[in-house]
């Protein structure tokens, strides 16, 4: 991938980066590099999914409007020095990475706000890309209401998501999934309620 926007560190740039290292220690570094390299990039350019090769799915959200493009090639392949990660080395280190909480698995559903939400398996390979993990947004979902005196109001996703008025706002466009895993959070500690139709569909969300 090459991206004039992007700042790409220097080991992007170095072939032996993109072939799995045997030594158990420097695979573990090396992989971290990639996973340091995913994060920063993604923040940037506000992309939350990326597919098995590690190409954008979206930068937003499919059930949002958007004229945004997003980008066609892996963030694993290198054109300039024709070099790519292999999909089983790409797939270790999005194994790692929901491991450690930067990341979680796609499923068919988790994106579907007319049913549950489910955990998928390693096997579907995409991934959901925490480049800020749902307590940082809970935090600043919070924030917001409180700011704006809407504590014990009824807000529908669509408003959290990409009203006018949360549009200077960090989580404006947020992908859903992501947004439902912070207004998770805010469940837990007691500070919201989420609202539901017949069939689990989220009509909205009382933060209090």
């Amino acid at each position: 991938m090459t991206d004039a926007d992007f700042k790409f560190p220097p080991i992007y740039n170095f072939p032996p980066f993109y072939t799995k290292q045997p030594n158990e220690t420097t695979w573990q570094s090396q992989s971290q590099q990639w996973i340091g390299l995913v994060l920063d990039y993604c923040k940037q350019k506000r992309i939350w999914v990326l597919n098995s090769d590690g190409v954008p799915l979206s930068k937003n959200d499919s059930e949002l409007d958007s004229d945004e493009e997003v980008d066609s090639l892996s963030l694993f392949a290198n054109e300039k020095i024709q070099r790519s990660l292999k999909r089983e080395t790409i797939g270790e280190i999005y194994a790692q990475m929901v491991t450690e909480g930067s990341a979680e698995y796609l499923s068919p559903v988790s994106t579907s706000l007319s049913r549950s939400l489910k955990k998928a398996t390693p096997q579907d390979q995409s991934i959901i890309v925490y480049w800020r993990k749902p307590e940082d947004w809970a935090t600043m979902l919070l924030e917001w209401v409180e700011k704006t005196g809407q504590l014990g109001g009824i807000l529908t996703l669509y408003e959290l998501q990409a009203s006018e008025s949360v549009k200077s706002q960090p989580f404006y466009k947020i992908n859903s999934t992501v947004l439902v895993r912070a207004l998770d959070v805010l469940v837990k500690m007691g500070r919201a309620q989420v609202l539901k139709e017949e069939g689990g569909k989220i009509s909205g969300v009382k933060i209090v």
